[in-house]
């Protein structure tokens, strides 16, 4: 006997039906694995952030978009394009500029040219706050 589409498609369907039950009522689980209602997606951040960086689940991950008038080397680390030494650098431009008034002047930063800029542009804002506390206006 050969099995026609109709066959085939049943037996999919039935196995993603079984699947789907067996992931739920299994120790897979949410409910059966310890983890209260509710806080299943605050046990899945922390596991989110323990992967991205140990120390980053004792902090907070930044919120995009990043200020760069107020940003510390570690938040800047995770915009895209920026490693340890770019934001030692961004650090260093911010300084001696007084606080950024312009997203472009970024382009003064060693390291930092127009395609890394572009990756950077959503992930970063600079703050009026931030800019009145470096002196700027």
């Amino acid at each position: 006997m050969r099995p026609d589409g109709r066959n085939a498609a049943f037996l999919i369907l039935s196995t993603v039906f079984l699947a789907v039950f067996l992931l739920n009522t299994s120790r897979f689980s949410f409910r059966s694995a310890g983890v209260p209602d509710g806080t299943a997606d605050a046990a899945l951040r922390v596991d989110v952030e323990s992967a991205i960086e140990p120390s980053a689940a004792r902090g907070k991950l930044p919120v995009f978009p990043v200020d760069i008038n107020s940003a510390g080397r570690k938040e800047l680390m995770f915009l895209p394009g920026v490693g340890e030494k770019t934001a030692r650098r961004i650090i260093e431009k911010r300084e001696e500029l007084g606080g950024f008034r312009t997203i472009d002047e970024l382009l003064e930063v060693k390291g930092i040219g127009g395609a890394r800029l572009e990756k950077m542009r959503g992930f970063v804002t600079i703050n009026s706050k931030s800019r009145k506390a470096w002196g700027g206006g």
